[in-house]
């Protein structure tokens, strides 16, 4: 039988939004890449669609950043390189 107390709400909801903040940041990260590798093809407007994408993702991540530092927490992101 375990004895572990379930997570409070308000801590639930910071690892819900540290969890939000890492993807949206792996996902600007991402979106850069591919932008990177459409142009390399010649590909422009596809590379300016990946930017915008990257662009928002990046508005997304800082907005949870904001309230993740509001509970007291530091917004964390392990990056990883895309493929």
């Amino acid at each position: 039988m375990s004895t572990a107390a379930s997570p409070s709400p308000a801590s639930q909801t910071l690892l819900n939004l540290q969890a939000a903040y890492q993807g949206e940041s792996n996902a600007s990260v991402k979106y850069t890449a591919f932008a990177l590798k459409a142009e390399v093809d010649g590909l422009l407007r596809v590379a300016a669609l990946f930017r915008a994408a990257a662009r928002a993702e990046q508005v997304h991540a800082a907005h949870h950043a904001r309230i993740i530092a509001k509970l007291g927490a530091t917004p964390h992101a392990e990056f990883t390189h895309p493929k």
